[in-house]
C-alpha cells in the first residue's frame, strides 16, 4: 500500500512540475508575441508561426528565452512593459535601431548579464530600472536622447557589473562618489 501512495506522489508532482514548466514557457510566448506586435522592421526578421524559439535572433534553453539579439536590424517601435517577465533572459541587444520611448523596469530580471540600447530613440530611464539586476556585468545606453539622469541607488549594487557605457545619454553626476564608482 505504502508502494502506491509513493507512485501517485511521484507522478503528482511530475504532473505540478510539468504546469509550471507549461506555464513559464506560455508566460513567454505571449511576452514575445506582444514584442513582435509593437515593432515595425523593413526587412523580414523570420518571426513566423506562433514559437519564439524557432523565431530567427531568439536564442532558447529549455523551451525558455535566454536570448534576445535584434541589434542593428533598422527595427522602429517601442518595447512592451511586460518585457520585465522574461524570467530566464540573459542577454538583450537592442543597439542601433530606431526603438522610441521611455526604456522600461528590468526589475525582477535577475539572470539579465548583458543589455545594449546604443543608438536608439529611447528618452527616459526610469527610477527602478535596475532594480534585482543581480546578474548584470554589461550595460551599454550610449546615443540615446534620454532626459539628463544619474545613476540610481540600485545599480550601485549590482555587484557583478563591470561595463556601464553611458557616452551621449545626458548623464549627470550627482554624487562626488559616482566619480570613483563609473569612471
Amino acid at each position: 500500500m505504502k508502494k502506491n501512495h509513493g507512485c501517485l506522489f511521484v507522478l503528482l508532482f511530475t504532473l505540478l512540475l510539468y504546469t509550471v514548466e507549461s506555464e513559464m514557457y506560455h508566460s513567454d510566448v505571449v511576452v514575445m508575441q506582444e514584442l513582435r506586435n509593437m515593432m515595425n522592421y523593413s526587412s523580414d526578421l523570420g518571426w513566423s508561426g506562433e514559437d519564439p524559439c524557432k523565431w530567427v535572433h531568439i536564442y532558447c534553453d529549455e523551451d525558455q528565452i535566454k536570448d534576445i539579439r535584434l541589434g542593428n536590424l533598422n527595427i522602429y517601435g517601442t518595447l512592451p512593459q511586460s518585457l520585465n517577465n522574461l524570467q530566464s533572459l540573459q542577454i538583450l541587444e537592442l543597439q542601433g535601431n530606431h526603438l522610441s520611448g521611455n526604456l522600461l523596469s528590468l526589475s525582477g530580471l535577475r539572470p539579465l548579464k548583458k543589455m545594449s540600447v546604443k543608438g536608439n530613440r529611447f528618452s527616459s530611464i526610469p527610477g527602478n530600472f535596475f532594480d534585482g539586476l543581480s546578474s548584470l556585468k554589461s550595460i551599454i545606453l550610449d546615443d540615446n536622447p534620454f532626459a539628463p539622469w544619474g545613476i540610481p541607488d540600485s545599480l550601485k549594487c549590482a555587484s557583478k557589473l563591470v561595463f556601464l557605457f553611458r557616452q551621449f545619454s545626458k548623464y549627470s553626476k550627482t554624487s562626488p562618489e559616482e566619480y570613483s564608482l563609473y569612471e
